[in-house]
């Protein structure tokens, strides 16, 4: 059977999605994606483009994407999201050949998976929020805030420069940024954070025996 398919144009509005404090927040979603979806499998992220990204889990077999962009605003952004063998793939980028240099539109991104899954991100810039998720987290954005609350699982996150916060987590795995504070409540497990624009490492508490 093949793939379902949806692809649009897109220009979404930058929407912070992680405030100073840790925060996350809502967006006004314009158009929307609901894609049938089971439990454990992987949602990837290539986002071209950057973007503003939250990512939650909820008690639903499906994955729901959701963006508060208008095409008027930025006609020259492609926005894709499409069913694959292994989950769902979401995808932002500017088409090849286009003439322009600089782009002046930025994307926020609100998905919601099942509640076990895997997250594969690649974004050239932004914040990225997830919670509540339970699986193996791996990527990388350009620059921007990491906020993940509530992580079951393994997490291989960078980011070239913003704060990390992680609360209320049990984690294996690292966390980096070229530069920005560092701060864990709660958070159990191996997992160590660094930072560039601080000396030692943050880790986790050690599970008593």
């Amino acid at each position: 059977m093949r793939p379902a398919h949806l692809a649009v144009s897109a220009a979404l509005m930058l929407l912070p999605l992680v405030s100073a404090a840790g925060t996350s927040k809502d967006i006004e979603p314009l158009k929307s994606w609901t894609i049938p979806a089971a439990s454990g499998q992987v949602l990837e992220i290539h986002l071209r483009t950057g973007a503003g990204l939250r990512i939650t889990a909820w008690d639903k077999d499906e994955v729901s994407v959701a963006s508060d962009w208008t095409e008027q605003r930025c006609p020259d952004a492609e926005f894709e999201v499409t069913r694959t063998a292994d989950g769902v793939l979401v995808e932002t980028r500017y088409p090849a050949g286009t003439e322009v240099v600089t782009h002046n539109c930025s994307f926020a991104v609100d998905i919601k998976v099942p509640r076990r899954y895997d997250v594969r991100l690649g974004s050239a810039g932004g914040s990225v929020a997830i919670s509540g998720v339970r699986g193996d987290v791996r990527g990388t954005t350009g620059g921007g805030m990491i906020e993940l609350v509530g992580l079951r699982g393994t997490v291989q996150l960078r980011t070239g420069g913003g704060g990390i916060i992680v609360q209320d987590s049990d984690l294996e795995g690292s966390l980096a940024t070229g530069g920005g504070r560092v701060r864990f409540d709660n958070v159990s497990g191996g997992v160590t954070g660094r930072s560039g624009s601080m000396r030692g490492i943050v880790r986790g508490r050690r599970s008593s025996t």
